[in-house]
Parts: structure tokens; C-alpha cells; sequence
């Protein structure tokens, strides 16, 4: 039996009960597969539940969306789908191919501005051209959707407007090369051929489309016209069961009291007001119910009442009744009525961390709720991705994450990507051993976690820093130097494979860098990664056509990446899209070469366009994007994001869109569509109905403003409701939280609460910090003997910065070295580092007797020179230093008396042992540089553990700096000195020794070298401790920043009587000993 039959009601169960029931139909052919046209993975997950919940299975059913079904009725009516001409990637190749054949007509005057000119020219312009024809393209597209008979008249040559004329040329390009593949061809045949009656088609029985909120006119005209064949049954949410077509929202009053007379007022019109919301929220509902009303359509009705025992459920209720409570007494609720909740937070990741905190209370308070009864919803759920594994993924709330943009936001693809970026850039050592990081290169290549941390220590130390080679930088219009490429640190290091040996030696240009051990193997790996990369970046340059892009790019990707069989997915989703660029060369019929930016932008274009939608329902909690058609029940559902710059989300529209110039009813718009999705969601929760947004900047806490939609709300709640105890009801629904989730305020039974264990002993801790009290000591180490083995470098490690020594030593805590980070630019002067173990490389040569200009050569092929004639004059200055620097030296000792003393003694439970260089028989320190406290106490230990190996007391220590130069008498009492600086070694790697690399020292100096009192010394101490602010606004960072002290005693100097003490043990007989050369003040 034929017809269109319209179900409508406020609560989708009684609509999916209908569904049910009529399927449950026994005249209908067991085999033949039910037909349910949905818009969303989502509802087809939620319909297949429903269904064998109701009728105990659901089996043989099809799930298309309108259009794959619209393109399936076409095949059995007319026997051919729409033709891919028609598809918005075929019109856009196709459109790029036309505009530039038509660009010297008046007509085309807006299109020849943008492109400025003749595209042939290079990659932007190309570029600009490729995304002209793809916004066109995605024009046509809607234009086949909402403004069919616009291109029916175009068709016979008919326009309205310039804008009109110009796409009605490209119009009829497209359509000429398959005029019967056009949907509106395809359209107009189907009706015409349903309505024949000699002619039978495989169509199915009957048709039911379920839980679309809206459909364009194209294909509602479809369905109705399939409904002469077969039954279609249309079941649409209804949010009122009265008649609201003539509701006006705010807007449109003001706009329609602006077109009226002047003086007339609102009652003058004798318009409809209904409810507010509704008529804000609704207007695409109310479009669609409309347009359907021009349909002739049975229409039946299955409205449930709405009890009004919650805020939320009286917000339902008030919608279903048209009712308007601005004009009515306000509601008395309950005090205790958290249905509906708006949580204002600062950051994503703390809108994450109070949605973890609520759903534990609302599974604490509700022991029927499960988490698969819990949607939460964003409006770009992939902004939240991280936060929302970093704070599920520690609990055991199961979860599920739908609508992610798993294209662009894979590592693997957006790598891929990254390398067309990389054609057009500097190739830094950063962003090159970057894709050492990516899984897939690393299976490729073969690469261990082992083997990157070798590769980054030999482009760190063969002055790698940006360039493939100078043939690179001339082609960036930069001068043409080898040094610092790629090119020339790989062939330092091929130069070392080939060549071994420990001599520095410049052998045809090229310094090499000594490959040790099996690092050969590894070595090669490394330059076929390197080669593999550099040769597809230097072919990027070239322009193709589709066909050659898509082969090019699928053997780079072949060579390049390799994944696990899990992650065989997203190579083979690469794959096909590249394929894809070969079928669209010869369906648009373009052939033209085209620049990587083209291939890249049409990349990203595909990225952003695919979904994945697995994850809904998926059985725990589900996170997904704020999607259209998301009317799906849920006890719970939670709006993350519902900002005021971000929701409803803005859409960008070109001057020449004839659909925003002349918008019609019915007319998709994404603040409507977002609108609508804020009015579903309400209507969906069953049982709590919340809302969070940023409302308070992170940086200087100033206050932001919720979504309109928020506000819209808030008002309403604000004007219908009062509490029982008559407070305000909006004091009780929003939450305003703290800028850290470790805030006190959370563990003090007020309406901030927090169940993390984690969160309440970091908020102790800040609690007691708050009120002057000591953090407790939360560990003492055990050693066992091998601590005991003790060498003088270990104990210059240790007292130069206790701390770090128990941390990286005792607990492997592994700290980031700054001095091994990479650099991406080469040296324009000498930097202090390079300075420094150049000059010192330099001392020892003088001091062997070897000429200091031969080493200049070797210099500039390691890469640490600044180019040409900077680096020669930089190298002379430096010379003429370390000659002065050497003449000094040479007068306060006799460095010929070279020797090495071999450490091997006990010493009260320690074993120390290890080779101490002498020079005579004193110990000699000397660095090109100013002294730091490490070099002090380096040169104060050896001398204590050589007076206790020789037993001597005629020995002394010098030290020499760049600008200062000093020396230590032996002490009376060493051994004893000795004995207390193993004793607190042997403290020290139990637990923190409060001895800091800056502090201790300018404590000691102070009040020890310079006979200040102990409040001086502490005074000065603290300002090392927080650092300072010079006049020039300058700022000197403080000791506090050291992160593992800042993390065990915080912003506050701690410095109470152990650090005095410790300080006095150490310090207090260093600088008794310590004497200045008198007749050299400033070496």
C-alpha cells in the first residue's frame, strides 16, 4: 500500500516503538532487507539497540544515509547513479581546468582579481586557483541540493545577476560533458518515470526515514514521489505538540518591528510569542515542518506528557506546551535539584578533569546510571581528545570517542603532510629527526629508541644545522655555504666509517667523525632515511600532472613508512587517496601540471572532509562532536566548549554565494543548524542536562562570556524559576571553579568537590605551604655497597648539585640537558660553548708545543665557526686570547711535569678510587671561562683525596679562569675535611642534601670569604634563590626555577638551620684555604 505517512512526537522511544511495531509486520518477505534511511552513524547504532530490545533481534535491516539511497533509486528507476562529473572533487579539477580559459571575459573580472595573474606562473598562483575552483565547486554542489531549478534555468541560458552569469558558464561546462549524470536530470526522469504506470521497479515495499530533523527540498520532492510506489513512513522529534509556525524569536521581532510602520507596537501585530527558546533555538525545525506541510501527507501523532518534578523536565515541558513563563508566576523548585548544571571553568583540560569529578557523582548518587546512559558533546570533540585520555585513561570509567578527524589528526598523515611544508623550508635538524619520532618510520628504517638517541648525538656533534646541502640555500636565495648542511655532516660521518682513527685530520675538505663500534650498520640505515627524504623533497619542486603526483607520492610513501598490522589501516587510507588523485585526471578531463602547494592543499582539503564515526555507543561513556542528528535519549548528556566565540560556530561565506545573497527558506545555515543541535540536546537528556564553557581567561583570570545560547538559558531559568528556600535559582545551577584542580577549596565539603587521591594530597601540601608548614620528608633510600665505591668525578658530581645527583643517579630521574638539544641555525658568532671547548682544544694544543693556525681548518669542517670571513676573524681573536691565557699559565706552573696518580684507598666504609692528573705534584684546573662553584669544589676535593692517598701535606691545588686565577693550601686538618664531605655524600644519596649549586655558595661566600653576618649571607642567598630584576627590566632567572628543587620546597627560600649547617661543613674550610695570586688580580 503507497503513501506518505508522517509520525511525529516529543520523545524519539514512543517514535522507535512505532518502527518497531511496523516491522513487526508478518505479510512482509523475511527475506528482504528492511530499509531505514538515517542521517548519523550514531542513530543507526541507537535503531539496531532499540529494535531488538523491542522485537528481541535485529536482523536484515539496511541503514543508507538519503543520499547513497537516492543514488540507489536512481540505479533501479533510470539504471544509472549520478555521474562523478557531478561530485564536488571531480567539478573542482574540472573547474580549475575551465576558469583559466575564461578568465579574459568581462565576466570573470571577480576571478581574474583573485588570481591577479596568469596562473600558469608558479605555485601561488595555482594555488590561489585550486581554491577558487574548490569553492566553487562545493557552491554547485549546494546549489544541486537547494537551488535546482537556479541551474535548470542557467541550463537554458537564463541568469539573473553578473555573479549569476559568470558560474552559469561554468555551470554548463560540467554539465555538457555528461548532462544525463546530472542529479537534476536524474530527478526530473525519476518522477517521470514513477509515474508511469506500464513499468514496475525494484523498489522495496515500503521505506521508513527515521530521526532527520531537516531535508532539503530536493530530496523530500524524491521520497514523496517514491511513496506513489511503495510505503514511506517519515518519523520525525517534534518539540511541541502545538502548532508553531508563527512563533517569532527575539531577532525577528526587532527585525519585523523595523519593517513596520512607525509607533506601532508588538501588540499592534498580534503576533505569536510561544515559548522563547523554542522560538530561538527552532528555527530549523520549524523551516522543515513547514516545507513539509506542502506534501500531502498522513500524518499521526504520538506526543508523551512531561512531568514538571525537575528544572529540566519543566524546560521540556514548557516547550511541548508552547508555554511561555515570562508571562506566568515563577516555578518553586527544589533546592536540591541539580537536573540542570552549568560549570564555569578555565582551560579544556579543567573542563575534563570537573566533568571526571560529576560523573563520579552522579554514579555515587544514581546506582541504575551507567556510564553507556552518559553522552558528552563539543563542538570539536578533537580539540578535547588529549585532556580527555589523559584524565579517563588514569580512571576506570569506560569510554568511547566518536566524529574524530582521524585523517589530519593522525601522526602518520600529518607527517606526511609536514613533508610539503618541508620542501619549501630551511630542512633544520629539528624538523628532520622529527619524523625519527613516527612509529611508521621508525619499522621502515628499522630504527630503535637506542639507535635515535645515537642519530641525535651525531647531528648535534657534526654541526648539522639546517640545508641539504649549498646547492639548497642558493635555491632560497641564501649564500651557498657547505658548512652546517646535511650534506656535509653525512659525509663526515661516511668519511669516519671509511677512515677511523681518533687524530683529527681534514681529509679533502671533510673532517670525519669516528663511527664507533657497530654504529656502521646503524649508520647506514640513517643515510638511506636521509637520502629517502632529501631526494623527495628536491623532487617536490617539479610540477606534475595528477597521474605522475599520485605515482610519485605512493612510492615515497612505499619507501618511507611501514606500520604494525594495526596500523596498517591509515597507510592503506593514504594510499587510496593518493590513487584517487589518478581517477580525478581523467574523469575531470585535466591534464595540466600542477605545483605541490595544489596537492598539498587538496590533501588537507580530503583531511578535514573525513570522519570517523566509530565509537558511538560503544558501550561506555561517549564523546563526540555537536553533529546534526544527534537527537538520540541519553539519562545524561554534557556540553563541553559551549563558549562564547565557539558555539554556534561561525560560517564563512564568498561574496559570489548566491545562496547567502539570496537565502530561502529551508536554507542550511550552521548557526541554525547549531541552534537546533542545542534544542535537541535539551530535549534528549532524561534525567541531568549540563553545560561547561571557559568562562574565565587562564591567563589573567578576566571573565568570558558563554555561548548567546548559555545566556539564552540563563535567562529564561532566571525569569521562570525560584528556589524553595528562595535563594536565586542560578546561585545553585552554576558551578564556578578554581584555576587548579589541586585547590583546598575542593576537600573543604563546599560545592567544590573532587574524588582525586592525587589532587587532595597536592592540595595538603599547598594547604600546609599556606601556612608556613615544612612539606614532610616522603623518602630516605637505602644504599647497598656498591655506593660505597666512590671516584673523584662522583664526588665533584655530588656536591656540585646534591639534588640532581639523587635524583638522576639514585632515582634515574632523567632531567632535560639543554647543552644536548639540537640547533637549527648556524653559528653567526662564536656561542659561549663552542667558544669555550674550542679554546680549551686550543690550550692543550699550545701546550704540546702544536701550531695554533693549523687547527683552523678543522674548525670550520666541525662547524663551529661562523662563515667565511666572520669565522676566520672570530678564530684569530680567539687564538690571540688563548696564547695570552697559556702565557699566563705557564708562569705559575710547570706544565711540562705531567703525570697521573692512581687513586686506590679506604677511607672510613668507602672505596676511592681513580686516576687524578697531576702536574708535578699539584692538582691544575684551568677553563677558558669565568669559575663557577663546580670548579671550585673540583679543585677543593682532589686536593683533599690526593692528601689522603699520598699522605702528604706539602701538595697544593690551582685553579685558573679566564678572568681570576686561584689556589688552595693544603689543609691541617684534609682528613677530617675528607671525612665530613663523605659523610654528608653518604646523607646525600639517601636524601636531599640542602646544599644548592647557588644558593649554598653565595651563602658561603658571603658570610665565610667576605666575614658577613649570617643575615647578610642569607639575604643574598635568597636573592640568588628568587632571582632578580635588574634596572634595564631585565630579569635574572632564580634558583627557584631549577624544577626538582622548586618541586621539593617550593617558591620560598628554605633556608632554616640545615642548610646553614651544611653550608659551614663544606664551604667554611674551602675558602680558609682558598688564596688569590696576588701579583696577577686579573688573568
Amino acid at each position: 500500500m503507497e503513501g506518505f505517512r508522517l509520525y511525529t512526537g516529543n520523545r524519539l522511544e514512543q517514535l522507535v516503538e512505532k518502527l518497531a511495531g511496523l516491522l513487526d509486520r508478518s505479510f512482509h518477505p523475511p527475506l528482504t532487507p528492511e530499509v531505514i534511511v538515517v542521517q548519523s552513524k550514531g542513530m543507526e547504532r541507537w535503531l539496531t539497540l532499540k529494535i531488538a530490545e523491542h522485537l528481541g533481534i535485529a536482523m536484515n535491516i539496511r541503514f543508507p544515509f538519503p543520499q547513497t539511497f537516492v543514488e540507489e533509486a536512481f540505479e533501479k528507476v533510470i539504471g544509472r547513479r549520478r555521474s562523478e562529473a557531478f561530485t564536488v572533487e571531480v567539478m573542482t579539477w574540472k573547474i580549475m581546468s575551465l576558469i583559466p580559459q575564461l578568465l579574459h571575459e568581462p565576466a570573470f573580472g571577480l576571478l581574474r582579481a583573485y588570481a591577479q595573474e596568469d596562473y600558469g606562473g608558479g605555485g601561488n598562483n595555482q594555488l590561489k586557483l585550486f581554491q577558487m575552483a574548490s569553492r566553487v565547486a562545493w557552491l554547485f554542489d549546494q546549489y544541486m541540493v537547494f537551488r535546482p531549478e537556479m541551474l535548470a534555468q542557467w541550463e537554458q541560458g537564463k541568469t539573473k545577476d553578473e555573479d549569476e552569469y559568470w558560474q552559469s558558464i561554468l555551470w554548463r561546462e560540467i554539465v555538457a560533458s555528461d548532462r544525463e549524470g546530472s542529479p537534476l536530470w536524474l530527478k526530473g526522469r525519476l518522477i517521470e518515470e514513477i509515474r508511469r504506470q506500464d513499468r514496475d521497479f525494484d523498489l522495496p515495499e515500503r521505506l521508513f526515514i527515521f530521526g532527520i530533523s531537516t531535508l532539503p527540498r530536493f530530496f523530500l520532492e524524491i521520497f514523496y514521489a517514491l511513496s506513489f510506489r511503495c510505503e514511506v513512513h517519515v518519523f520525525l522529534m517534534n518539540p511541541s505538540r502545538e502548532f508553531w509556525g508563527d512563533i517569532l524569536s527575539e531577532r525577528e521581532k526587532k527585525r519585523l518591528l523595523q519593517k513596520a510602520p512607525r509607533r506601532t507596537s508588538w501588540e499592534d501585530l498580534h503576533m505569536e510569542v510561544g515559548n522563547p527558546l523554542l522560538a530561538s533555538w527552532g528555527i530549523l525545525g520549524k523551516e522543515f515542518m513547514a516545507l513539509l506541510a506542502e506534501f500531502t501527507v498522513e500524518e499521526e501523532e504520538y506526543f508523551t506528557d512531561i512531568g514538571e518534578d525537575t528544572v529540566l523536565t519543566t524546560l521540556q515541558a514548557d516547550i511541548l506546551h508552547l508555554r511561555n513563563r515570562y508571562e506566568n508566576a515563577k516555578k518553586v523548585v527544589d533546592s536540591h535539584d541539580y537536573s540542570v548544571q552549568i560549570h564555569v571553568c578555565h582551560s579544556p583540560l579543567r573542563e575534563i578533569e570537573v566533568l571526571y569529578d560529576n560523573l563520579l557523582a552522579l554514579f555515587e548518587g544514581d546506582s541504575e546510571l551507567l556510564p553507556k546512559d552518559i553522552l558528552v558533546m563539543a563542538p570539536e570533540i578533537e580539540d578535547y581528545v588529549p585532556f580527555i585520555k589523559a584524565i579517563f585513561d588514569r580512571g576506570e570509567i569506560p569510554y568511547s570517542i566518536a566524529d574524530r578527524r582521524d585523517f589530519l589528526k593522525s601522526p602518520l598523515i600529518s607527517t606526511f603532510l609536514q613533508v610539503f611544508s618541508l620542501a619549501d623550508g630551511y630542512v633544520g635538524a629539528t624538523e628532520v629527526l622529527s619524523f625519527l619520532e613516527l612509529p611508521e618510520v621508525r619499522k621502515k628504517f628499522s630504527f630503535t629508541d637506542s639507535d635515535v638517541g645515537i642519530i641525535h648525538s651525531w647531528v648535534r656533534s657534526t654541526g648539522i644545522r639546517w640545508g641539504i646541502d649549498a646547492l639548497w640555500r642558493r635555491n632560497l636565495g641564501l649564500p651557498p655555504f657547505q658548512e652546517n648542511t646535511w650534506q656535509a655532516g653525512l659525509s663526515r660521518l661516511l668519511m669516519g666509517y671509511a677512515v677511523p682513527g681518533e687524530e683529527k685530520k681534514v681529509i679533502e675538505g671533510i673532517l670525519p667523525y669516528d663511527i664507533e663500534g657497530d654504529g656502521a650498520e646503524l649508520l647506514g640505515r640513517f643515510l638511506l632515511f636521509g637520502e629517502t627524504l632529501f631526494t623527495t623533497l628536491k623532487e617536490l619542486s617539479r610540477l606534475r600532472t595528477l597521474q605522475e603526483w599520485s605515482v610519485f607520492l605512493i612510492n615515497f610513501v612505499d619507501g618511507f613508512f611501514a606500520a604494525e598490522e594495526e596500523g596498517e589501516g591509515e597507510l592503506t587510507l593514504l594510499r587510496k587517496t593518493l590513487l584517487d588523485l589518478a581517477m580525478y585526471e581523467a574523469s575531470a578531463d585535466f591534464h595540466t601540471p600542477v605545483d605541490k602547494k595544489v596537492i598539498a592543499a587538496w590533501l588537507t582539503q580530503r583531511g578535514e572532509e573525513r570522519w570517523a564515526s566509530q565509537g558511538f555507543l560503544g558501550g561506555g561513556v561517549t564523546f563526540c562532536s555537536l553533529l546534526p542528528m544527534r537527537s538520540i535519549p541519553f539519562d545524561v548528556i554534557y556540553l563541553l566548549g559551549m563558549n562564547g566565540d565557539a558555539y554556534p560556530r561561525k560560517s564563512w561565506r564568498v561574496a559570489f554565494d548566491l545562496l547567502y545573497r539570496h537565502p530561502q527558506r529551508g536554507d542550511r545555515s550552521r548557526r541554525k543548524d547549531d541552534r537546533y543541535l542545542f534544542l535537541e540536546a535539551l530535549l534528549s537528556a532524561r534525567k541531568k542536562f549540563i553545560i561547561s564553557y571557559i568562562g574565565y581567561d587562564l591567563k589573567d583570570n578576566s571573565i568570558r562570556c558563554p555561548s548567546v545560547l548559555v545566556m539564552e538559558l540563563l535567562d529564561y531559568l532566571q525569569s521562570a524559576f525560584i528556589l524553595a528556600t528562595g535563594g536565586n535559582l542560578l546561585d545553585r545551577i552554576v558551578t564556578k571553579h578554581r584555576l587548579q584542580a589541586v585547590h583546598p577549596e575542593y576537600y573543604r565539603g563546599g560545592r567544590l568537590f573532587s574524588y582525586s587521591g592525587e589532587n587532595y594530597e597536592a592540595a595538603v601540601q599547598l594547604f600546609k605551604k599556606s601556612e608556613g608548614k615544612r612539606k614532610e620528608e616522603f623518602f630516605k633510600l637505602r644504599t647497598g655497597e656498591e655506593w660505597n665505591q666512590v671516584t673523584p668525578e662522583s664526588l665533584v658530581a655530588f656536591f656540585s648539585d646534591p639534588v640532581r645527583f639523587l635524583f638522576e643517579r639514585r632515582l634515574l630521574v632523567k632531567l632535560p640537558d639543554t647543552e644536548s638539544l639540537l640547533e637549527d641555525y648556524e653559528p653567526l658568532e662564536l656561542g659561549s660553548l663552542d667558544k669555550y671547548n674550542l679554546a680549551q682544544e686550543l690550550i692543550e694544543r699550545a701546550l704540546n708545543g702544536l701550531a695554533l693556525k693549523d687547527y683552523y681548518e678543522i674548525a670550520r669542517a666541525e662547524g663551529v665557526l661562523p662563515h667565511d670571513m666572520v669565522g676566520k676573524r672570530a678564530y684569530r681573536w680567539l687564538v690571540g686570547e688563548v696564547k695570552y691565557f697559556v702565557k699566563k699559565l705557564q708562569t705559575h706552573v710547570d706544565l711540562n711535569r705531567k703525570s697521573t696518580f692512581k687513586v686506590d684507598f679506604r677511607w672510613e666504609g668507602f672505596h676511592l678510587f681513580g686516576d687524578i692528573p697531576l702536574y708535578d705534584r699539584d692538582f691544575v684546573l684551568y677553563r677558558f671561562a669565568e669559575l663557577k662553584p663546580r670548579d671550585y669544589l673540583k679543585a677543593w676535593i682532589n686536593l683533599l683525596v690526593l692528601m689522603a692517598a699520598m699522605k702528604r701535606g706539602d701538595i697544593s691545588a690551582f685553579l685558573f679562569g679566564k678572568n681570576e686565577s686561584w689556589y688552595f693550601e693544603a689543609p691541617v686538618n684534609g682528613e677530617e675535611f675528607l671525612s665530613t664531605l663523605l659523610q654528608l655524600y653518604r646523607e646525600g644519596i639517601k636524601k636531599p642534601l640542602k646544599f644548592f649549586p647557588l644558593s649554598s655558595w653565595k651563602y658561603g661566600e658571603s658570610v665565610f670569604a667576605k666575614g658577613n653576618s649570617v643575615d647578610k649571607g642569607l639575604e643574598a642567598a635568597a636573592e640568588v634563590w628568587r632571582g632578580k630584576k635588574h634596572s634595564q627590566g631585565e630579569e635574572r632567572e632564580g634558583e627557584v626555577a631549577n624544577p626538582l628543587l622548586n618541586y621539593l620546597y617550593g617558591v620560598e627560600p628554605p633556608f632554616d638551620e640545615e642548610f646553614k649547617k651544611t653550608a659551614e661543613l663544606i664551604l667554611k674550610p674551602l675558602f680558609a684555604s682558598r688564596r688569590k695570586f696576588k701579583e696577577d688580580e686579573s688573568l
